[in-house]
Parts: C-alpha cells; structure tokens; sequence
C-alpha cells in the first residue's frame, strides 16, 4: 500500500476494552505505536467491514465517532474469524490487525512501517501545535535512532526533531521518575482522603470520587502545585474532562464552522495550560536554571520528567502554543486511568 493511500493501521489485542481513549491516545507521543501507518507491503485487500447502517462510504465513519464502543464491539467479533479488516475514516483507509506475527511484524525496525503520520494527526488536531512546528516534524525524514535512516541525512536541514524528542523521552523516563511520580500521587491522594472523617460511614460515589479526588492527586504530581492554584482544581478537571470527551471528534473533525464545540472545549484547555506556562513555569524555570536538573520532583515545576520535557521544546524553539498543546496531551494520557464517561458506552481503559 503506497503511503499517498493515507492507510492507518492499529493492533487489536485478544481483549481491548470498550473505550476510544485506549484506541486512540494511547497514541500520543509518550505511548506511540498503537497506531501505524502501513505502507510499500504489496499485499492484496484484506476484508472490508460493512457499513454501519449501511450508510454508504461514510457509515464506519459516523459509527467510530458517535459510537465508538459498539464500533469496537463490532470490530472485535469481525476479528474472531480473520487476521486483518479494512474500513475507512473519511477519506483514510484504515486497517485493523490481530494475530501475533502480524502484531510483531508493525514492531520490526522497517522503513515502510511508521506511527510518525498518526502522530503529526494528534499534534496537529488535539494538541494545538502551530503549523511551523507540526512542519518541522513532517519534514524530518531522519527518524528516531541516533544514525539518520539510510538516504536521509543528506537532504536533512537543522535539528533532528523525531530523534531528540525520542531521545529526551528516553532519556527522562527513568525508574527514579516513576517512583518520585507514584509517591507524590500517593501522598497527594492521602491528603485528599484525609477530608473525610476517620471512624464514621461515609457514601461516596466512586465514579466521581475518582474523577474528582484521584484525579487531582494525579495532575498535582505531574505538575506541582501552580497550575491548580492558578486555575482552581474544580474549574482544571470540569475543563479536562470536556477536553477528554472531545478526543475522537476533534481527531476526525467536521470542519469547525458545522461542529465548533470540540474546537471551544479545546481552546479552553489550551488557554488554561498557555497562561500557567507563560506566568508561573517559564519564570520558575528560568531563575532557577540548572539548579533543579536532577531535582526529581519541584513544588513549582512539577516532576522532573514534565519540567524537562517542556524546557527541551522551549530549547528547541517550540512555540509556546505548541509547548501547551503537548502538556495538555501528556496530562490526558496521565490522567486517563481514571473511569472517564457514563454513557455506558465507555468503560475503563
């Protein structure tokens, strides 16, 4: 298949659970390759899913957007008698595959297999990056390793953007990370815990407990202290929880003046990370330089992971749109192991 087919393809597990965030975030740059990109394979098409509704061409579509559980119901059952399945998003063909040679097959070092267009799709859609910045990735054809892919480097100008943010990702995703980040989420959720009296029943419902308190305790570890005393954390995860239940629309949007609602749910949030950006991290960072480098977690500046991730865009002369943008979709892929929707159509991740 040649990448101008704009194809996309996803592994299905034995399981998957009913829940688009898992079928799409888990794609964001943190937790790349769910969704690849498959090209120059030469094989012949596999099965086509019917229609939903048999409304034509855009049938699946409509189904993946408006109701994505029983799309993943329904995909999932078509997967018990084949290996892959082809349907179409809008325009973008799109595959699902199952079967562990296949799954292992998207995971080979390849120069034909890519999660880079999925990729540029959220940065552009869902995590506000300017047009100067998303070009800066699509026109680095160098990839991710230290040696350029063969045949690129000549044609290559200025940074090499996929192999310092791996680089940065790897570097920054150590043991000593997780375990600073799990005991502040720990004691900052014992604190909220704490607000309900030692000895006496209490009724609590779990759902919003944990959209509300767990959640808090989570971004708070990420983050530090700042971001919810600037915005109150109330009025933080009211705004992250419209963002999160807008994902799906704002990646395979109708064009805004026919749906603006996702794009306002997301220029709200956007503004929210923008103004703690400018205001309270940058300076923070600024003053104290290199003085914080290996501080695992600062009350100000958040966990060192988070710090050092927004620092290197800022070093890489990343806007600060863009800057914003991929906090706010690192912070949904933290947040989001937290139940997110009641429709009964979405369940855990």
């Amino acid at each position: 298949m040649d990448a101008a087919n704009n194809t996309i393809a996803s592994f299905w597990p034995e399981s998957f659970p009913a829940s688009p965030a898992v079928f799409l975030l888990l794609a964001v740059p943190v937790l790349a390759a769910l969704l690849l990109w498959l090209r120059g394979t030469g094989a012949s098409e596999p099965w086509s899913l019917p229609n939903w509704k048999g409304i034509p061409f855009i049938g699946n579509t409509l189904q993946y957007i408006l109701d994505n559980g029983s799309f993943i119901t329904r995909t999932t059952l078509a997967l018990q008698n084949r290996d892959i399945i082809k349907f179409r998003l809008g325009p973008t063909k799109a595959y699902l595959i199952t079967g562990a040679q296949n799954v292992q097959a998207l995971f080979r070092k390849s120069t034909s297999v890519s999660a880079d267009k999925f990729i540029l799709m959220v940065m552009g859609s869902v995590m506000c990056y300017t047009k100067e910045d998303l070009a800066k990735y699509a026109n680095d054809k160098t990839g991710r390793l230290a040696e350029p892919l063969d045949g690129t480097a000549a044609n290559h100008k200025g940074p090499r953007y996929w192999y310092n943010l791996h680089h940065c990702m790897k570097t920054l995703s150590q043991s000593s990370s997780t375990v600073a980040l799990t005991g502040k989420f720990i004691e900052f959720f014992q604190d909220r815990v704490q607000a309900y009296p030692l000895g006496e029943p209490v009724t609590v419902n779990l759902y919003h407990f944990m959209r509300t308190r767990m959640a808090g305790a989570a971004t708070k570890a990420l983050t530090g202290d700042k971001l919810l005393e600037r915005v109150g954390e109330d009025e933080l995860l009211d705004t992250f929880w419209a963002y999160d239940s807008v994902v799906m629309r704002l990646m395979y949007a109708l064009p805004k003046w026919m749906d603006p609602m996702p794009w306002k749910v997301l220029d709200r949030m956007h503004r929210m990370a923008l103004g703690w950006l400018q205001d309270d991290f940058d300076p923070v960072s600024d003053l104290l330089g290199n003085d914080v480098d290996d501080v695992e977690w600062h009350p100000e500046l958040g966990l060192r992971f988070m710090r050092e991730y927004l620092r290197w865009g800022k070093k890489s002369r990343m806007a600060l749109e863009t800057r914003a943008g991929y906090f706010i979709g690192f912070l949904i892929g933290w947040v989001m192991p937290t139940p997110k929707h009641s429709d009964g159509m979405n369940h855990w991740p």
